[in-house]
């Protein structure tokens, strides 16, 4: 799971709070693991994981 310094430096994400961002960045893991149990999912490079989760984490905070 990304921490929240790749999320500021590496994915550039500046919308969700350090004390919130581990609490939905395990949310958005979770859910990236069900994907990963039905479909077949590639990570095209070394960080698209990462990269992925804080983009499921942000979409999770905007909709809270």
């Amino acid at each position: 799971m990304p921490d929240y310094a790749f999320y500021t430096t590496q994915y550039l994400g500046d919308s969700i709070p350090g004390d919130e961002f581990y609490r939905l960045a395990k949310r958005a893991e979770e859910q990236l693991n069900i994907y990963k149990r039905i479909y077949t999912v590639t990570a095209p490079g070394v960080d698209a994981e990462a990269m992925a989760i804080c983009a499921m984490a942000d979409a999770l905070y905007f909709y809270e």
